[in-house]
């Protein structure tokens, strides 16, 4: 009998998904606050806040390490 006192349907376990997009790194310019983010699947990252979205390359160290953005 299904739903007897006391019993708990078995639950499925939650597939972890990997998020798409993470954050590399985050700054505040003189036009706000802006976000580097890299889509995981394909490397690409984006700059995003303070005006339009913009596509660039990162740039890493050998560690790979991202590089920081200089706004001097």
């Amino acid at each position: 009998m299904a739903g007897v006192f006391g019993s708990k349907p078995k639950k499925e376990p939650i597939e972890q998904k990997k998020p798409r997009f993470r954050v590399v790194e985050e700054q505040i310019l003189k036009f706000g606050l802006v976000y580097v983010v890299q889509d995981t699947e394909t490397g690409v990252c984006y700059m995003t806040g303070g005006g339009s979205p913009a596509e660039f390359t990162l740039m890493v160290n050998e560690d790979g390490e991202p590089l920081t953005m200089d706004t001097d």
